[in-house]
């Protein structure tokens, strides 16, 4: 029965042992690595885009800008709350020269309008309506010239 049980032993120490007789070191799977490529960093939208009216500030985070008419009629998105991109414009237009009343500016749901003029007969009109299911603001600038 001691044969038996050195017969046992000898053969777990045979299978721990390498062809140079010492002890194998544990096994340790190789961890996979991941190729990977550097992610690019999104671009910012540059504070003017050409065809987008000089006098028309663009919010942090614009995207998506599409110039149907160059000067006068410019859409983008946000990803924003509505009432975020609402307080930008309120606070940035005067800055440009367009006038007008906060308080007249309609907010109904997920939609807001504001109007504002120059003296010298220039109207601007944004319309800004929050899209749920995407999270962001689709914006349309619209600006009529005499």
């Amino acid at each position: 029965m001691r044969l038996r049980w050195l017969g046992l032993w000898l053969f777990v120490l045979a299978g721990m042992t390498g062809c140079d007789g010492g002890l194998l070191k544990a096994r340790s799977t190789p961890t996979p690595t991941i190729a990977t490529s550097p992610t690019p960093l999104p671009t910012p939208t540059p504070l003017h885009v050409a065809g987008m009216p000089e006098d028309v500030p663009l919010p942090p985070g614009a995207y998506d800008v599409q110039v149907q008419r160059a000067g006068y009629l410019v859409i983008f998105r946000v990803e924003a709350p509505l009432g975020k991109v609402l307080a930008f414009y309120q606070q940035m237009l005067p800055r440009y020269g367009w006038q007008g009343d906060p308080a007249d500016d309609r907010v109904v749901g997920y939609v807001a309008t504001l109007v504002r003029a120059k003296p010298s007969g220039e109207r601007l009109m944004l319309n800004l309506h929050y899209d749920v299911r995407g999270g962001f603001v689709v914006v349309a600038v619209s600006v009529a010239r005499p």
